[in-house]
């Protein structure tokens, strides 16, 4: 199986279970994974496409040319506006991550020692390119949440996902857990088709100052 530029013989990877010391090279997948969504060129041209980011952006270009009569220098300020937003993505990207990465450290051994939570890991010749983990909710528990589902750039399209996922779809069932459920965003496109392909429901329930939030939803 190959991608783009990265060959993978499907004999050397390796799906295993997630240990403490692998803590940090798992957080890093996450964090690329994270920011090849956000702070992307897709984030900023969705941005661009709500009212409360597209009105600014007509309103200085209108302005600038105006004042200038010159198409150049409109074009250079809606540049420097798509700028502007890239950088508030980054700190947006960099707060949540922060938060996300405090949380994962501290709740890390309760999830390694609860039987009713699987963390895998896909590993290839000693690197991580591929994680999942599937735990029971405190608050509802017939039901099981999908969370930090990543696959590298350069492993996408070889499969690593699908195996991930379906590991973690046996641990559900293998459990007795009658719901599988996760959140993800808008932007988040292909890793919310593959849900769907796996029967998941799909739902906006929350629309944040930025993204629309998907609740997604599987029924054993």
């Amino acid at each position: 199986m190959w991608s783009w530029y990265f060959k993978m013989d499907e004999k050397e990877l390796e799906i295993r279970d997630m240990e403490e010391n692998d803590f940090e090279k798992a957080n890093m997948l996450f964090v690329e994974g994270d920011k090849s969504v956000f702070v992307s060129f897709r984030g900023v041209v969705y941005l661009l496409k709500t009212l409360k980011f597209l009105m600014p952006a007509f309103v200085l270009c209108c302005a600038v040319f105006a004042a200038s009569r010159s198409t150049i220098y409109t074009l250079g300020a809606f540049s420097f506006y798509c700028f502007m937003l890239y950088l508030a993505l980054i700190r947006l990207s960099n707060n949540f991550l922060k938060d996300e990465t405090k949380k994962d450290k501290q709740g890390l051994q309760e999830h390694l020692e609860n039987m009713r939570c699987c963390y895998k890991l896909a590993v290839y010749k000693g690197e991580i390119i591929g994680s999942v983990c599937i735990t029971e909710m405190k608050s509802k528990p017939l039901v099981a949440e999908l969370k930090r589902f990543h696959v590298k750039k350069k492993a996408k399209g070889l499969g690593v996902g699908k195996k991930l996922l379906e590991i973690a779809l046996a641990f559900s069932k293998k459990y007795r857990f009658k719901h599988v459920a996760l959140t993800t965003t808008e932007l988040n496109y292909e890793a919310r088709q593959l849900y769907k392909k796996y029967g998941f429901k799909e739902e906006a329930f929350h629309s944040s100052n930025i993204f629309t939030i998907y609740r997604l939803t599987l029924t054993f």
